[in-house]
């Protein structure tokens, strides 16, 4: 039975005497969008019509003459554009809508799923709940991510399209309820169409020139268009030539007071993408906090992750290349690099300067020993040693002799120079510094220091013994040699 104007009613915050245009379009991969144009009550003024439309609810139903619901789904979404218009009090009500799956599509988020072990529909239902969101998965169940995802500077609906294309599956909104709803691939559950016309167009689709090196199974790309004047929603399906064709693109206008219905039938391929990547990602360094490392592997907990979770091993790839460097210590900060768009080019590359601060400052390692069930140093245990190039002046050293740091120095709450004067540089790792400075060159490590210094010369200091042994000649020679000790000094010839 044909749906007229007399049957359409508008459920929204304004109330509307009575539908003279109404036009929408549901594709696979796009928010449903409707034009709505009606006459509004009287009992409103101008400008209060227009701000009580924005972004509220909107429903396009059926109801038959007694008034009760006969179809809830012809389109439902939320206002996105209104224009009011008056004559003689009489209010034209113009709206654009979208289906509600728009909400997912406003603000652009990051964060890791570094769980290996998550399948595409784990990592789908969670982003799309914690938007507050409803998404139906009928496909990527048994699929695992098996390396780490990113969702990088992308909206929910853009992460989630892009989930799809790596399970060969479509994207498509719901349209029952104006909160957002997806669909994550094709519904499982429909009802044979039998049109009433056996009168159809077909087409070919571009893809088959895109996809098809060799041209071949053009029967595959092919959809076919009907008329009707039935309503049917995705799921539906009919039967051409033996081959099962599936609702693809519904469209329905009203003309001449009939709401007419074109129906896209065909093969689910012609809804899906070829698997992409978000080019965003290419060049991108995001930095974390080193938990974990071993085997020239380290585990990060990234900065646009708020809470700790299960972390993934990433190769160290300092940028010194494997000749010289240094593994990461717990704690500390690194960057993860993309060197492409895809994900799994992720590489561990660097430690961005902190300046010796404990990395405890920056994240609760704690946290990451019940996350990952792995023990993690406590820095009120252990002082944790950064990797840190520094600029500034050198220390004083302990034991007797000093070196004086320059007066403009300040040195910060650590008891270290600032990074303030390029020209000087500390490298520490594990309690062992190596300073170099215009003046000065020095070595340090727990008990032992070594100086050379243009004003003060060479200096060795040690807590325990020092010996100088040759097998030759050792030699010593100066303007004044000075030898002094507390208890006594043996030379012995052997």
């Amino acid at each position: 039975m044909a749906i007229t104007y007399q049957n359409l009613r508008i459920q929204s915050i304004v109330s509307f005497q009575h539908v003279h245009f109404f036009e929408f379009n549901r594709k696979a991969g796009c928010h449903g969008v409707a034009t709505v144009k009606g006459i509004a009550y009287a009992d409103t003024e101008l400008t209060e019509i227009e701000s009580a439309l924005a972004d509220s609810e909107i429903k396009i139903v059926e109801m038959d003459e007694e008034g009760d619901t006969v179809s809830s789904h012809l389109f439902c979404g939320v206002v996105t554009k209104a224009l009011v218009t008056e004559t003689n009090r009489v209010y034209t009500v113009e709206i654009q809508a979208k289906t509600g799956s728009v909400h997912l599509d406003r603000k652009r988020i990051s964060r890791s799923f570094q769980d290996v072990t998550y399948s595409y529909v784990d990592v789908v239902q969670e982003t799309v709940q914690n938007a507050n969101g409803a998404i139906i998965c009928s496909a990527g169940n048994e699929i695992k991510i098996k390396e780490p995802i990113f969702h990088y500077e992308e909206t929910v609906w853009e992460f989630v399209q892009r989930m799809a294309s790596h399970v060969s599956a479509p994207i498509i909104p719901a349209c029952v309820e104006a909160k957002p709803q997806v669909y994550f691939g094709y519904p499982v559950k429909g009802n044979e169409i039998h049109f009433e016309d056996d009168f159809y167009t077909v087409k070919l689709d571009r893809r088959y020139y895109e996809q098809n090196q060799d041209f071949s199974n053009k029967s595959q790309y092919l959809y076919y268009v009907f008329d009707s004047l039935n309503l049917h929603d995705f799921g539906d399906y009919t039967f051409i030539n033996k081959h099962k064709l599936q609702v693809c693109e519904i469209h329905g206008r009203l003309e001449d007071g009939i709401l007419k219905f074109k129906y896209t039938m065909g093969f689910p391929r012609l809804i899906t993408n070829k698997k992409y990547n978000n080019p965003k990602l290419s060049g991108v360094s995001l930095i974390g906090t080193v938990v974990k490392t071993y085997n020239e592997m380290v585990e990060l907990h990234l900065d646009i992750d708020e809470q700790p979770g299960t972390t993934h091993p990433f190769k160290w790839t300092p940028v010194t290349g494997n000749l010289m460097y240094l593994m990461p210590e717990i704690g500390t900060r690194a960057s993860l690099y993309f060197q492409s768009a895809d994900e799994t080019s992720a590489l561990a590359m660097d430690s961005p300067r902190t300046n010796g601060k404990l990395s405890n400052e920056q994240v609760n390692l704690g946290d990451f020993e019940a996350a990952n069930k792995t023990p993690v140093p406590n820095a009120a245990e252990k002082r944790i040693q950064n990797k840190v190039l520094r600029t500034g002046g050198a220390e004083p050293m302990d034991g007797g002799y000093e070196i004086n740091i320059p007066e403009e120095i300040v040195l910060d709450e650590f008891g270290t120079p600032p990074m303030s004067d390029a020209d000087n540089k500390q490298l520490h790792t594990n309690g062992q510094e190596m300073n170099l400075t215009p003046s000065q060159i020095s070595f340090k490590s727990p008990g032992k220091e070594i100086y050379v210094d243009d004003s003060y010369g060479v200096i060795f200091f040690s807590n325990k013994k020092v010996t100088l042994q040759a097998q030759n000649t050792i030699r010593m020679k100066a303007r004044k040699i000075s030898i002094d000790a507390s208890t006594n000094i043996v030379v012995v010839k052997q």
